[in-house]
């Protein structure tokens, strides 16, 4: 699959004013030659401007550079970043799902852009009612968004339960000999308190859930490590 803009892509000032028009933008897309969408309207916040590029880095090599044949859902795809890598690889069906409508939004004038007929996004939270209907992929790609979940336990039992093989990033409290929780007070009135696992406690999680193989794809050094979880 080709990423390159297709040839009846407006001329640059309209393609820069649709941008700008959709954000602010959570992911720095490339939609044509030097034209990033952070660049143009960038969403508020500490990511620096060329986000995710630089977690792709971390993940690339633990997928194949062929996918063809591969099934994948995009959890908490945000504005499509990761979906677009790995259509270019070849993915013959991404289904990408995000909570939020704004961000979806922003997605499928991408997939638009690029005429991309191997992604399919939508408007929708997963819980287990909803995981039931989606099947079951070759991968789940769950990047930033575990740490979301109202009950992480539940959240880990429903993403194994769509597919053997899982991608997962999130956030963590580093300490791999005790088990616990640590409870972040949530940012607003309205807001769910966040229940970060301890290192060694998403580990256990992740064994519970039935994944024989997990692999850390992070350095220590990194608060929000990726971990490849296979099940045989």
């Amino acid at each position: 699959m080709n990423t390159e803009s297709k040839t009846d892509a407006p001329a640059q000032p309209e393609l820069v004013e649709q941008v700008r028009r959709l954000g602010p933008w959570f992911h720095n897309i490339e939609v044509a030659p030097g034209i990033f969408t952070k660049e143009i309207a960038p969403a508020p916040g500490p990511q620096p401007l060329n986000h995710p590029e630089p977690r792709w880095e971390k993940v690339k090599s633990a997928l194949p550079e062929d996918m063809t044949g591969m099934s994948v859902l995009d959890a908490g795809c945000s504005d499509g970043f990761f979906s677009i890598k790995m259509a270019g690889r070849g993915a013959s069906r991404i289904l990408a799902v995000d909570g939020a409508a704004e961000p979806i939004k922003r997605m499928n004038w991408v997939i638009d852009h690029f005429g991309l007929e191997n992604v399919e996004a939508k408007v929708q939270m997963l819980d287990r009612s909803s995981a039931r209907k989606l099947g079951k992929f070759d991968l789940v790609f769950a990047m930033a968004v575990f740490y979301h979940m109202r009950d992480p336990i539940t959240g880990i039992e429903m993403l194994a339960s769509l597919g053997d093989r899982l991608l997962l990033e999130t956030i963590v409290v580093p300490d791999h000999r005790d088990t616990y929780f640590k409870v972040k007070q949530p940012g607003g009135e309205r807001g769910v308190p966040r229940l970060i696992p301890s290192t060694a406690c998403l580990e256990m999680l992740m064994r519970w859930a039935g994944y024989d193989e997990i692999t850390q794809l992070t350095d220590e050094s990194d608060s929000r490590p990726i971990y490849l979880c296979v099940r045989n």
